[in-house]
């Protein structure tokens, strides 16, 4: 405030001080007791306007207070909120799948119940694949958001059967004998024994290189998404080691 209760103060004792000696001058030249005592009435009146007005600085004083208190308190909160604006971490750790053995697996795949098929049919027109399975609408929508982000659930069928056409194409060349390849054939049949592996033993996989030569598909972030859904989902597993990351079909 501007004007302080001292000074607030000061001038009313200067106020009585005067009323004072116009009550003294009163009584002195006129004798008037009337006005002898309107002068003492203004004396008092002024004097509850004083106390009064020294209680209501001292109010306002304990409300000032109190707002510079939570002006501290909010200014605090505030920069805490910008720290932590400032700090959210642009990825959450996902935390890594082990690869399972191919005995551990089919050993898993012995023990799981049938899945119950959902009385919703899939959305996209296909034909069945032999190495995956579809998503349900049920099984797509029990994906986590963040793992699911803007994909939909045409768009994940769509690469789970482009994917098993990879798969279908692979094992087509390596089921064959390899005198009856041709060239071409013959060196991608060598790459894949050089890729087996005792995990590998009757599970069918699929590499980068594979995906690259046998579909329009590229590893880019839109297909490591899809492939995290699909371990999620149970359909595929990694297989790491000798420099490849194998996608294991769970199904065989």
């Amino acid at each position: 405030m501007d004007i302080s209760l001292a000074e607030i103060a000061e001038g009313y004792s200067q106020n009585i001080k005067m009323l004072k000696i116009a009550k003294a001058l009163s009584v002195s030249e006129s004798g008037n007791n009337e006005a002898l005592a309107q002068s003492a009435k203004i004396v008092d009146e002024l004097k509850i306007e004083l106390t009064n007005t020294g209680k209501s600085v001292k109010r306002e004083a304990v409300q000032l207070q109190k707002f510079e208190d939570l002006k501290l308190e909010n200014a605090g909160l505030l920069d805490r909120l910008r720290y932590v604006m400032d700090n959210v971490p642009s990825k959450l750790p996902q935390q890594q799948q082990k690869a399972a053995p191919a005995q551990q697996v089919r050993q898993e795949q012995e023990q799981r119940p049938e899945p119950v098929k959902a009385a919703s049919q899939p959305q996209v027109q296909v034909t069945g694949c032999q190495y995956l399975d579809f998503l349900t609408v049920d099984e797509f929508k029990s994906i986590p958001k963040y793992m699911k982000g803007r994909l939909t659930y045409d768009k994940v069928n769509s690469i789970i059967e482009k994917l098993d056409k990879v798969y279908v194409e692979k094992y087509k060349i390596r089921r064959l004998k390899k005198s009856s390849l041709n060239d071409m054939n013959k060196k991608r049949y060598e790459a894949y024994r050089l890729q087996e592996t005792d995990d590998t033993k009757g599970v069918p996989f699929v590499v980068e290189q594979d995906i690259n030569e046998f579909s329009s598909l590229k590893m880019d972030s839109i297909l490591r998404n899809i492939l995290t859904i699909l371990r999620h989902c149970g359909l595929i597993y990694e297989i790491r080691g000798g420099g490849f990351t194998r996608f294991g079909c769970y199904r065989y």
